[in-house]
C-alpha cells in the first residue's frame, strides 16, 4: 500500500512540473510587459485650478503673509497695520472744526456685556485703563478744555464725574473699580441726553462733543433715539463711538450725521495685535 502511495505522489509530482513548466515559460518579466505600452499612453495635462465665480472679486490675502526668518508673524502683522493706518490718515475726510476750548463727554458702557473675555482681562477693565490715558493725553492737548464723564447701566444714564478742567479730579472718579461694577442693559438715549443737557450752558463759540465707548448689542431706550439725533444736529454736538462689539446702525448714524468717527472692532483687534493700541484713541483727542 506504501508503494502504491508513492507511485501516485511521483505520477502527481511529474504532472506539476509540466504544468509550471507551461506556465514558467507564457510569464512576462514586468520590464517585458511595460514595452510598447508606455508610447501607446496619451500624456494627461494637468488642469488648471478651478474657482467659484464667487472668489475671483475677493483677494486671497493669507497668501501674502510671508513669516520672518525666525519664523513669526509678528512683522506681516505690523506692516499690514501701517499699511491699514496710512490709508485711514489719507482717507478724504470732512473738515472737522475744533475751538481753541473744547468740552467733551465720555459716555462708558457699563453693562453686563462689559464682563466679556473676548479682551484682556475683560472688556471693562481694559476700557477703563485706556480711558484714564486717555484722560491724561486729552488734557495735556487741550489744557483749556473739560471733561465729563457718564455711564450707562441698568438702562438708565449715571453722573460719575460733571465737567471739570482738573484732570486728577476727573481720573479719580474712575480710578475705583468697584464703584462702576457693570450690570444691566445700556440705554444711548439717555446718556446722550444727559451729556446734551450738560452742554446746554455753552456757548456757541466752544466745542461740544461726546465720545460713547459702547460695548454691547443693544440700547434699551425710554422714547425714540432718532428725536435724540436731531437734537445733537441741532445742537451742534459731534458724536464719536468706540465700538467694542459688533458695529449698530443707530452708532453709524449718530456718527455720520453729527460727523463723528466711528472705530469698528476690526481696527480695535489690528491696533491690540500690534501693540499700536494707543492708535485707538488717535482720532479722538
Amino acid at each position: 500500500m506504501d508503494e502504491d502511495y508513492r507511485h501516485d505522489s511521483a505520477e502527481d509530482s511529474d504532472v506539476e512540473r509540466e504544468l509550471r513548466s507551461k506556465t514558467d515559460g507564457s510569464r512576462l518579466t514586468a520590464s517585458e510587459k511595460g514595452k510598447g505600452r508606455a508610447a501607446q499612453r496619451p500624456t494627461k495635462i494637468p488642469k488648471a485650478k478651478e474657482i467659484y465665480s464667487w472668489e475671483e472679486s475677493y483677494t486671497r490675502s493669507w497668501d501674502a503673509v510671508q513669516e520672518d526668518e525666525d519664523g513669526s508673524l509678528q512683522q506681516a502683522v505690523g506692516e499690514f497695520v501701517a499699511r491699514n493706518r496710512r490709508k485711514r490718515l489719507q482717507a478724504p475726510k470732512d473738515a472737522v472744526r475744533r475751538t481753541i476750548i473744547r468740552h467733551m463727554v465720555l459716555i462708558l458702557d457699563l453693562s453686563a456685556s462689559m464682563m466679556d473675555r473676548d479682551m484682556r482681562p475683560n472688556r471693562f477693565d481694559l476700557s477703563l485703563e485706556y480711558a484714564r490715558e486717555f484722560v491724561t493725553e486729552w488734557f495735556d492737548q487741550n489744557p483749556l478744555g473739560q471733561i465729563g464723564i457718564i455711564g450707562m447701566k441698568d438702562g438708565l444714564a449715571e453722573r460719575i464725574c460733571g465737567l471739570s478742567g482738573n484732570p486728577p479730579e476727573v481720573l479719580k472718579t474712575i480710578a475705583d473699580r468697584r464703584a462702576l461694577e457693570p450690570s444691566g442693559e445700556p440705554s444711548l438715549q439717555n446718556a446722550i441726553d444727559m451729556a446734551g443737557g450738560s452742554m446746554s450752558h455753552l456757548p456757541t463759540h466752544s466745542s461740544r462733543e461726546v465720545l460713547i465707548i459702547f460695548g454691547s448689542l443693544t440700547t434699551c431706550d425710554p422714547g425714540n433715539i432718532h428725536d435724540t439725533l436731531r437734537r445733537c444736529i441741532e445742537d451742534k454736538i459731534r458724536v464719536s463711538v468706540v465700538a467694542l462689539a459688533a458695529e449698530m446702525k443707530i452708532c453709524r448714524d449718530f456718527c455720520t450725521e453729527t460727523g463723528g468717527g466711528l472705530l469698528s472692532p476690526c481696527s480695535i483687534i489690528a491696533c491690540f495685535l500690534s501693540s499700536h493700541r494707543r492708535n485707538i484713541w488717535c482720532g479722538f483727542k
